[in-house]
């Protein structure tokens, strides 16, 4: 097989670029996943009562932004208003309230964290 020494070059270029361009192709690796947490205390008398299930909710729909926002110094998109991070967020806090075991607590989350009316006997 006789081959040229132009042609050789031309087929290497050629092969390298192809090899470039398909690295440029391939999708980034991904990060590891990272799981945050944010621990929320609370005695169960406080969640006995509207006012006090109120403000625990409030706790717990803080503490699920804080762990959901962007820990960048310079924000990367997860924002308040980043379908991603309102994902993040919801599913955090839904998970929170489910693990208080609290039904006035789980009233309140129903009621996107206002206490509902309750009837007095």
């Amino acid at each position: 097989m006789n081959i040229r020494p132009r042609s050789m070059k031309v087929a290497l270029l050629i092969g390298a670029a192809l090899g470039c361009t398909g690295a440029w192709a391939l999708p980034p690796l991904a990060e590891p996943a990272v799981t945050r947490t944010e621990t929320v205390r609370y005695s169960p008398a406080e969640a006995a009562t509207p006012e006090g299930a109120a403000a625990l909710y409030a706790r717990l729909k803080a503490a699920a932004e804080k762990v959901c926002a962007d820990p960048s110094p310079v924000p990367l998109g997860m924002t308040a208003h980043d379908p991603a991070f309102e994902a993040c967020a919801s599913a955090a806090l839904a998970d929170a309230v489910r693990k208080t075991g609290s039904p006035l607590v789980s009233m309140v989350h129903q009621y996107d964290g206002r206490a509902p009316a309750m009837a007095s006997r």
